[in-house]
């Protein structure tokens, strides 16, 4: 991802930032940002989208998407994917930026028991889930509900606390996700 580390750095410069200031609004050392900066390193989506937030940009400027134009067409090769999340968890970004910020979708690829996937999350908006392959339990303000290949769950308030996780011993459940507003595609300026 060495144009995101470019788009990262050009940012930051244009907004007359230290990579101290980023690195530390985004919670990692300065060291680990100028790998990042240098296309040596990749950041998790979290720390992708402080670096975004502190910029006040969108995750998909850095990720050097033309904002301007609203692609419609993801070819499944050219998705961005995030595989270095939290232990047992990526995700593939399914649409591209949309400047009405209406909503996104992404697919949850989570390998058994993922560790990280059991912390409870808030956000704005409204989400929808459709387990595709596998089986997860899903959290909802501490009611645990079981969902197989082909249930879904509409998340009507996300300020509820939330979260969920692979119930399968072995393999990975896939979940897609539609959020509205979007998540990672949005900045705090811009929700």
């Amino acid at each position: 991802m060495k144009n995101l580390g470019e788009n990262i750095k050009k940012e930051r410069k244009k907004r007359k930032a230290s990579l101290y200031e980023v690195a530390e609004a985004a919670g990692v050392t300065a060291g680990f940002l100028s790998q990042i900066e240098n296309g040596k390193n990749e950041p998790s989506l979290t720390t992708l989208k402080k670096i975004a937030d502190y910029l006040n940009v969108t995750i998909s400027r850095l990720l050097g998407e033309d904002e301007d134009v609203r692609r419609k067409l993801i070819r499944r090769d050219s998705r961005h994917v995030f595989s270095n999340l939290w232990d047992g968890l990526e995700i593939e970004l399914l649409s591209a930026i949309d400047s009405e910020h209406i909503m996104e979708a992404c697919i949850h690829n989570i390998t058994s028991c993922a560790p990280a996937s059991h912390i409870p999350y808030t956000h704005e908006g409204q989400e929808f889930m459709l387990v595709l392959e596998g089986r997860i339990e899903l959290s909802v303000d501490d009611e645990l509900m079981q969902l197989e290949k082909g249930d879904s769950y509409y998340l009507s308030d996300c300020t509820k606390s939330h979260f969920f996780y692979n119930t399968e011993k072995e393999g990975v459940s896939r979940v897609l996700c539609v959020t509205n507003p979007p998540y990672f595609y949005s900045n705090k300026e811009n929700v």
